[in-house]
């Protein structure tokens, strides 16, 4: 309880009885004789009530777990979210977590629809309603397949416009090039990473996507970076996101507090092949 709430629980006693029960001095509250005797007489009473509480009460169920629905863009639901998710578990055994995936704009309205609580995107509408915390900035990567002529090899961006590219629709990287003056040579636009990198393994072109999105199969050599240097200038920016007109949850709350425990977190040096990547910009 509060502080003036206890003063006027024990104000309301004193006019019950009529009598004063304490007083306030320097070192702060002390016991009337009054208040003395008359915590005397009721400690028995209450210890009693207690008795009879643990004797006769039934025994409290055990407590359900919580229920907690996570969202995020495609490609986080892949790369970040499930690790993010087991660390919550190891300290949450007890609540039930639902991971649900949408584009960046669906999953915003999910969650002004109270359908998802707190979610990850990278593609942010920036609405007035929805509560927007940057996360982290995610380099983009050109790759191939190992077998190309292109793996390893080190070119400008204005020379990778004019290669046939494979995409994510709407994607970042691409409006960024576009803005930039860059007129590109696009031979397919897919939905899901998983689409562009299957794309080009079959050698339809050379593939643009966040670098999580690509660090399984760029470490196990399926694919291989092209080295343009300006392309790591152009950064995805990725936003936790929930519902400004409701407060979060106690479990979406901890969830948030384990994403920002995370959020540089696991993200490993540059190297050969190796990079950090999250999501189309969707």
């Amino acid at each position: 309880m509060s502080q003036p709430a206890v003063s006027h629980q024990l104000k309301l006693l004193e006019d019950e009885f009529g009598r004063s029960f304490y007083f306030s001095s320097h070192t702060g509250l002390q016991l009337t004789q009054e208040g003395q005797a008359f915590l005397s007489e009721v400690k028995p009473i209450l210890g009693r009530v207690e008795n009879v509480e643990r004797k006769f009460k039934p025994k409290q169920k055990e407590r359900k777990p919580d229920f907690l629905i996570v969202g995020g863009n495609h490609t986080l639901s892949v790369t970040l979210l499930p690790e993010i998710l087991m660390a919550f578990k190891k300290t949450h055994p007890l609540v039930t977590c639902q991971l649900e995936t949408s584009d960046s704009r669906t999953m915003e309205q999910r969650v002004l629809n109270g359908e998802v609580e707190i979610a990850l995107i990278t593609n942010p509408s920036y609405s007035h309603q929805i509560a927007l915390e940057p996360y982290r900035r995610h380099e983009m990567v050109a790759f191939v397949p190992s077998t190309s002529p292109l793996a390893g090899q080190k070119m400008a961006l204005k020379d990778l416009a004019k290669l046939p590219l494979v995409v994510r629709s709407g994607g970042t990287t691409v409006r960024e090039l576009l803005r930039r003056g860059f007129k590109l040579n696009i031979a397919a636009q897919c939905e899901v990473s998983e689409a562009v990198k299957a794309a080009v393994k079959k050698g339809l072109g050379v593939g643009l996507l966040n670098s999580d999105g690509v660090e399984h199969e760029l470490m196990n050599g399926e694919l291989r970076k092209i080295h343009i240097p300006d392309l790591q200038e152009i950064k995805v920016q990725s936003f936790i996101i929930y519902d400004k007109r409701r407060s979060l949850s106690a479990v979406a709350q901890d969830f948030r507090q384990i994403l920002l425990e995370r959020q540089t977190r696991n993200v490993p040096k540059k190297g050969k092949g190796t990079s950090r990547e999250a999501g189309k910009g969707d």
